[in-house]
């Protein structure tokens, strides 16, 4: 990699990123009254509530630590919500079985055990 000693002498292209401790705060407490009214997190009414896109939100996981940890816990509780209603016959089983597929990684495969089978016949 080639570094350019003209750099220091440039401006930062872009904008400015909106992240900031207070955007940390609003997600924790999205995430956190979720839990509390036991209503199911979307990624994108929390994009809606800071005011940014969705896209964004997956660029901050990747950046900030603390971010990134609540993205887990609101993926966590969306996976268990999501379930919850299923079982609970709140929510389509169709819907459901498609965000859970789609969003965390879950199908209907059942892993295959590579060993061979041994069968005893007694006679």
């Amino acid at each position: 990699m080639c570094y350019n000693i003209h750099m220091k002498n440039q401006k930062e292209i872009g904008r400015p990123t909106k992240y900031s401790e207070e955007m940390m705060k609003k997600a924790k407490l999205y995430v956190a009254r979720c839990q509390k009214e036991e209503k199911i997190p979307y990624i994108e009414e929390l994009a809606l509530i800071l005011g940014i896109n969705d896209d964004t939100i997956v660029e901050w996981s990747k950046i900030h630590k603390d971010f990134s940890a609540t993205m887990k816990d609101l993926r966590m509780l969306q996976k268990l919500r999501i379930q919850d209603g299923s079982l609970n016959k709140q929510l389509q089983p169709s819907t459901s079985i498609f965000m859970l597929k789609s969003n965390h990684g879950m199908s209907d495969d059942h892993p295959r055990s590579r060993e061979p089978i041994e069968f005893v016949i007694t006679l």
